[in-house]
């Protein structure tokens, strides 16, 4: 069973970087999992699923996080969860004592870059759904002859 639970972490787990910032470090301890988005130099997407060493898992309990994580993503990709990420984001580059200010910064920047493309995103919703006609007009159903 243990081999198991050792061959599903090696699967969950990617490369891990080479180094890992303090407070990543720190919070490891507090969280059963995670995944990590990271941009790479290239502009590739990095992304590391870890579970960590602290942590012994069953099967079945990998199996329940691995369903919440799938579930995260899920409300993630279809925006359910947009508000919530912006105020996180929000709120931790106003709470946080630890950030340098290049992190403030960072975080100032994907504040405002997130605000203009959901701008720009609603915009070009408002105009598709403007220019669009139905395909058949409902005074054209009726009419006779």
């Amino acid at each position: 069973m243990l081999s198991i639970v050792k061959i599903l972490r090696k699967l969950f787990q990617r490369c891990e970087p080479q180094t890992q910032p303090d407070s990543i470090k720190k919070q490891e301890s507090e969280y059963i999992g995670s995944i990590l988005f990271s941009l790479t130099d290239k502009g590739d997407i990095d992304i590391i699923c870890k579970i960590p060493e602290t942590h012994t898992l069953s099967v079945d309990q990998l199996t329940s996080l691995a369903e919440k994580y799938a579930g995260f993503l899920h409300n993630i990709n279809d925006g359910y969860l947009i508000d919530d990420i912006f105020a996180i984001i929000k709120n931790t580059n106003k709470t946080s004592i630890e950030q340098n200010e290049q992190d403030k910064l960072f975080l100032d920047n994907i504040l405002f870059f997130w605000a203009v493309l959901h701008v720009e995103h609603n915009k070009r919703n408002d105009q598709k759904s403007k220019g669009s006609q139905p395909i058949v007009r409902p005074s054209e159903v009726f009419k006779l002859g």
